[in-house]
């Protein structure tokens, strides 16, 4: 589980997948809006001075007399979606949402059934590892025993390159096997 953790939080594939399910519900909520009214307000204010000549901005001049103006007030529209344009746009970005989480969900299940299928070789590969070994130290103690015998005059050099070739057999595969078992733990 820890190493399915550890691929799912490493994979950039993933993390793209999450950044488009993202991107997606962006849409959606933008597409939603459409459906709704909008509404601007505003504000403004203004300081002017009068004098004889009409009006102007503040100034130095102490004949001018000062005023305020204020304004506030707010817009509000809303389209109407006689055709169901927008309504579509909705749904087509609910689909697309739909759609990335699903994706986003395909490939974190691909991903760990990728890491439990690595993770389950490695382990066969580690016990064949395990029964090479003891396959040797078994042939090296038939060897052994082989040689003692011929040395004995009761086997021949038949028997002993027969041993040795079977322990060289089993010592060739413990690096294959190792290096199979180092390229499936990275």
């Amino acid at each position: 589980v820890e190493l399915e953790r550890e691929a799912v939080g490493a994979n950039l594939d993933l993390q793209a997948a999450a950044a488009r399910v993202a991107q997606s519900r962006a849409a959606l909520q933008v597409s939603g809006a459409a459906l709704l009214p909008s509404v601007d307000a505003g504000a403004s204010y203004a300081r002017q001075r009068a004098s004889g000549k009409g009006t102007n901005a503040l100034s130095g001049a102490t004949d001018q007399h000062a005023f305020s103006l204020s304004q506030a007030g707010f817009d509000a529209n809303w389209e109407l979606d006689l055709w169901g344009r927008a309504r579509r746009l909705q749904e087509s970005s609910a689909a697309q949402l739909e759609a990335a989480g699903f994706d986003a969900a395909a490939m974190r299940v691909s991903l760990t059934a990728e890491v439990a299928r690595v993770y389950l070789e490695l382990r066969g590969v580690q016990n064949d590892l395990r029964v090479a070994r003891w396959n040797s130290e078994i042939a090296a103690k038939s060897l052994h025993v082989a040689e003692r015998r011929r040395s004995q005059g009761v086997a021949t050099e038949f028997d002993t390159s027969v041993a040795r070739a079977q322990l060289a057999s089993f010592e060739a595969a413990i690096p294959e096997l190792e290096g199979r078992g180092d390229a499936l733990a990275n």
